[in-house]
């Protein structure tokens, strides 16, 4: 006699008494290398349950054949579970797909700028610092401060009248006292005013993409002065 230890299993027969399934143990008298290939992780697969379903009726005793209904069930049942593997084995290749395509298209963004989230961003002696607000609501004061590294306002830009959306800037390095700010990388703080009340608004800046890296949560960009930052969260610009 063999015995196959499982935690859990389905009963393939009702009155077979050569053959018994609980959710202790699976028993039979003979043919025991049909049952030599459950699956060692003790989860019924599709070929551990037509192992199984072969194994009775092998076993089965003539005079107290299976019912046909209770047949005709558990076919049902190892159709459901063919179709819940094919299912799973497609959805893996659609993941792999999608997972493909997105190092394709993180990689054609090495190089070239791109609107991430953020607060530092890069002046240089060719470009303006240049980004956008995050507008929750629209308000009649919209302002942007510039800092430098040492946390210095240099500058402040009253940017007027906006709804809420994205709010576009630019900052020519020009300070608040007429002179050229040198190039580097400098922190803008944004605000609007609601109800009587400055409130903070978030910003975006206009970054390059140094690299890219496929991690846990998906693709993500390594953006200068910013860090890493999801593909999701970017947008080109144009």
């Amino acid at each position: 006699m063999t015995t196959v230890n499982t935690n859990s299993a389905t009963a393939l027969g009702g009155t077979n008494p050569l053959t018994t399934i609980s959710n202790k143990k699976i028993t039979s008298p003979a043919n025991s290398n049909a049952l030599s290939g459950l699956n060692s992780s003790q989860a019924l697969g599709q070929t551990d349950f037509l192992k199984l379903l072969t194994t009775q009726l092998k076993n089965q005793d003539p005079t107290k054949a299976m019912d046909s209904t209770q047949f005709v069930s558990q076919l049902a049942q190892f159709s459901a579970l063919a179709g819940v593997t094919d299912l799973n084995t497609t959805m893996k290749g659609v993941a792999t797909n999608l997972q493909s395509n997105q190092v394709v298209q993180g990689a054609s963004l090495v190089g070239r700028q791109v609107l991430a989230p953020g607060s530092y961003g890069e002046l240089s002696d060719t470009a303006p610092l240049t980004g956008a607000i995050n507008m929750p609501d629209s308000s009649d004061a919209v302002t942007l401060q510039v800092q430098d590294s040492t946390g210095q306002l240099v500058q402040t830009l009253n940017l007027g009248t906006h709804q809420a959306g994205m709010v576009p800037f630019a900052w020519d390095g020009i300070r608040s006292d007429g002179t050229q700010a040198p190039s580097g990388t400098y922190q803008v703080k944004a605000n609007y005013l609601q109800d009587n009340k400055q409130v903070a608004a978030d910003t975006l800046v206009a970054a390059r993409v140094n690299s890219v890296a496929l991690g846990s949560s998906g693709l993500l960009l390594e953006v200068q002065n910013l860090g890493e930052v999801g593909l999701d969260q970017v947008s080109m610009l144009m």
